[in-house]
């Protein structure tokens, strides 16, 4: 037989003299052999009022998580009231003490079945998330507030294998850290924090995606990977004539806003062009187009693994003001990445044998002003530099 249970209110007493309402109200349906369960919204003491449509004579009202009770009980009903027609009995109130220990974010549950519940309130805000790659480890940290004061702590987890695992529970600190050798190799590394109150919850997650889209044809693509810094100045040595040079950062960059320098002096982009350092104007192979665009004609903005020529009438340094992203010394082996077709991955080898694409890439030597190969002149590709790619069909470069 099916029981109808109303929570009719949960009262919070900071002991002796100050208390407050939560206007909270929950029902559920639970069997008649069904204990009652609530994963408490924890105070230092707790008062419960609670109302059961004809209960069954064996209904225990249970603390889970830790709850340290002042004693072992089961409630004593009064009753019945039938003032709506309706036979109600209600629980006498219960005083318990509560360890500060228990975890103050669990939901209630009822007979073993999330319930149904209305509640006031505002939502918590997760104002900022972020996750960097540093030094083998993802640094992760956030800010989150709540318009009720109330505590605010936060889940975090883990994508991996189509589903988010959780890595810890009842965070009440603004950051973590996870070493890269405890987790599984990623292409995309994604991570979601649900940040939960007394009485609601939100959630939010932050990707690093180590990919890139290639399509059938040449590809001019720069690539992103490793340890980064956010906000950090990103510095690119210029040599006097072309130079292909890539952008890695995960936000982009508005290009009139680079800097020159020709070591004694500094300038914008605009005063650079007019003194006659470089050409303003630089060239973005646009790959799903097939041919080239320019900026800031046709774009005003440097995307994130795409690479771009730049012509210089001098040896110069450009500077982009706190573009971050991968440290620009950053290496990986070129035979290690990975290559999808969307139902299987393979080695670089393994996808050239298969006829996917041509494993050597080619990158612009700005010392000798031609092209060499990776590998054969090689072995190593860096961020911050271009390299053309040939591919027989679309597919996803990874760097795991």
């Amino acid at each position: 037989m099916i029981k109808k249970i109303l929570l009719l209110s949960i009262m919070f007493c900071i002991l002796p003299v100050i208390s407050f309402a939560a206007p909270y109200s929950i029902t559920a349906d639970i069997n008649s052999d069904s204990d009652i369960i609530l994963y408490p919204l924890i105070a230092e003491y707790a008062d419960i009022n609670l109302s059961i449509e004809d209960p069954a004579s064996d209904y225990t009202l249970k603390f889970y998580n830790n709850a340290q009770l002042i004693f072992e009980f089961k409630p004593e009903m009064a009753g019945p009231f039938d003032d709506d027609g309706i036979d109600e009995y209600r629980a006498f109130d219960i005083v318990v003490n509560i360890s500060d220990e228990v975890n103050k974010l669990s939901l209630w549950k009822l007979g073993g079945m999330l319930a149904e519940y209305s509640l006031d309130g505002s939502t918590p805000e997760i104002n900022s998330f972020d996750v960097i790659n540093q030094n083998n480890e993802f640094i992760l940290s956030w800010n989150v507030s709540d318009a009720d004061n109330e505590d605010v702590f936060v889940w975090l987890y883990h994508y991996y294998n189509n589903n988010f695992t959780l890595v810890e529970p009842n965070l009440n600190r603004n950051y973590y850290t996870i070493k890269k050798s405890n987790i599984p190799d990623c292409v995309v590394c994604s991570f979601k924090i649900i940040t939960k109150d007394l009485t609601h919850s939100t959630e939010s997650v932050k990707s690093l995606d180590y990919t890139i889209n290639i399509t059938k044809g040449w590809n001019l693509i720069s690539p992103l990977f490793g340890s980064e810094d956010i906000e950090t100045n990103r510095n690119i040595l210029l040599k006097e004539g072309w130079n292909l040079f890539g952008y890695d950062s995960n936000k982009p960059f508005y290009w009139l806003d680079a800097i020159l320098n020709n070591g004694t002096e500094e300038k914008t982009l605009d005063e650079a062009q007019s003194a006659a350092w470089l050409q303003g104007t630089i060239y973005y192979y646009n790959k799903g187009l097939g041919y080239y665009q320019f900026i800031p004609q046709d774009i005003s903005y440097l995307e994130t693994k795409n690479a771009y020529w730049l012509y210089a009438f001098e040896d110069l340094t450009l500077t982009l003001p706190n573009a971050g992203g991968s440290l620009i010394d950053n290496s990986y082996y070129w035979l290690n990445a990975s290559i999808g077709n969307g139902t299987t991955t393979k080695s670089i080898s393994e996808a050239q044998s298969s006829g996917w694409l041509q494993g050597i890439i080619y990158y612009y030597d700005l010392d000798v002003g031609y092209y060499k190969f990776i590998p054969g002149d090689g072995d190593y590709i860096y961020p911050w530099r271009g390299y053309w790619l040939y591919s027989n069909e679309d597919l996803t470069l990874g760097f795991p």
